[in-house]
């Protein structure tokens, strides 16, 4: 989420509790640069598990006509 756009940051963020956004935000905020091909490595791995859960039907990936980019099935 480092080097993301901050409507993802957003959206990670208001769907955790008060407390888990609050270490993800200092997490985020005590951490250096980081490298390209690291987070290309960790968009990968994202897509992955996002497409492993929605052939699970643990959650729906929206389109982009969609207004949310991932909801959770579980809440």
């Amino acid at each position: 989420l480092k080097a993301s756009y901050a409507f993802v940051k957003s959206t990670f963020i208001k769907n955790m509790s008060s407390k888990s956004a609050d270490i993800l935000k200092d997490e985020l905020d005590s951490k250096g640069p980081v490298k390209v091909s690291n987070v290309v490595e960790a968009q990968k791995r994202i897509i992955t598990l996002a497409k492993k859960l929605a052939s699970e039907d643990k959650i729906i990936l929206s389109t982009k006509s969609d207004s949310g980019i991932i909801q959770d099935m579980m809440h």
